[in-house]
Parts: C-alpha cells; sequence; structure tokens
C-alpha cells in the first residue's frame, strides 16, 4: 500500500518519484496538478534547461490512477513559447484569504512555485480568476503543446 502523504509529495513534485533528481542540473521552474474526486488524477512539472545545451528543458508529466498506480512521461517541451506563458504568471497577484470554502467531491487543481504553494477547489475562488485561468491555459500548453491554442 503507498502511504497517501508521500504518494502526494511525489504528485505534488515535492519529492521525486525515484528519490534522485530527475533531471540533472535542471531545476523544477512550476509545478501544476489536476485531481478529479473519481477519476485519474495529472501533475506536470516543468523542469529549466540544464546548464548544458544537451539538457533541454523538460516536462515530467505523473498520471495517477483510480487503483493508485502512477505513470510517468518525461518529454521535451518549447522553452521559448513557455517562457511566454510563465511570465504571464508571474505578474498575478492574489489574496492569500478568500471567502472560498473547500468542497467534498469534486476537481482539486494546485500550483507550486518558487515556495509558494495554491490549491483551489472547483474553479476557484472568484477573487483568484486570473490565476485559475493562468493555471488552465499553461496546463492546456503542457498537455497539447505550443500549438495548442491559448485564449
Amino acid at each position: 500500500m503507498v502511504d497517501k502523504e508521500l504518494a502526494e509529495d511525489v504528485l505534488k513534485f515535492r519529492q521525486s518519484v525515484s528519490g534522485a533528481d530527475p533531471t540533472g542540473t535542471r531545476r523544477l521552474a512550476i509545478a501544476l496538478w489536476y485531481f478529479p474526486a473519481f477519476e485519474e488524477g495529472k501533475s506536470w512539472g516543468v523542469f529549466e534547461p540544464g546548464r548544458y545545451s544537451w539538457e533541454p528543458a523538460m516536462v515530467r508529466e505523473l498520471t495517477r490512477s483510480p487503483q493508485s498506480s502512477l505513470r510517468v512521461d518525461d518529454r521535451k517541451i518549447d522553452w521559448e513559447g513557455l517562457t511566454k506563458l510563465l511570465n504571464r504568471g508571474w505578474g498575478i497577484c492574489v489574496p492569500v484569504f478568500t471567502t472560498e470554502s473547500d468542497g467534498l467531491d469534486g476537481e482539486t487543481f494546485g500550483i507550486r512555485t518558487r515556495g509558494i504553494e495554491l490549491e483551489w477547489w472547483r474553479e476557484g475562488p472568484p477573487e483568484w480568476n486570473e490565476l485559475t485561468r493562468w493555471a488552465y491555459d499553461l496546463r492546456r500548453f503542457l498537455t497539447e503543446g505550443p500549438h495548442g491554442r491559448i485564449d
């Protein structure tokens, strides 16, 4: 049986799947996750390019099945295209305390970057609309690639 807290740490990129740095010299730029109530959950860890030309930027996608198995998919990513989208997000400001409450069942979303972790349920608090829309665009970019249309 997999420890639930350990599994969550892995899915939120607080801890590596193998216990070692999967990318050599690359630094985690941002982690995102989407956990539906009764379906497989997904998370993405975006790693910056390494110090050397043979270490391109990459995304590690983790998929957790309802039976708690974990699938890992590493792939290169267009860092230039992604940087434009990341820069849009770095300027977003949100209040820490909101009127939004937790739910029982439904979708949970989250991001972690630069020592900050934010998580929301369903659409998120109305005060976070700009952030939740940006996170949606980023998840779509990571899933569909740079050719996916970003509104």
